[in-house]
């Protein structure tokens, strides 16, 4: 399986924007990747849009854009 998540070495990565959904299938690993990234001293910022779905940032000419949460 191939994911970042399973990387032995996220130190010295480049500044990282992780974007969530709520109802992702994948929010959790993304933002296990994010907590990660952060404890190998990385700069991360994170967000996670409350009552999204997968793939709704593509979608904001057919869905009302959700909030986020911080």
């Amino acid at each position: 399986m191939a994911s970042l998540l399973f990387a032995q070495d996220t130190t010295a990565l480049p500044p990282a924007f992780l974007l969530t959904a709520e109802f992702d299938e994948l929010r959790d690993e993304g933002e296990a990747y994010s907590r990660k990234l952060i404890e190998s001293g990385n700069l991360v910022q994170v967000r996670r849009y409350l009552g999204a779905i997968h793939g709704f940032f593509a979608m904001r000419r057919i869905l009302r854009l959700p909030t986020q949460r911080e």
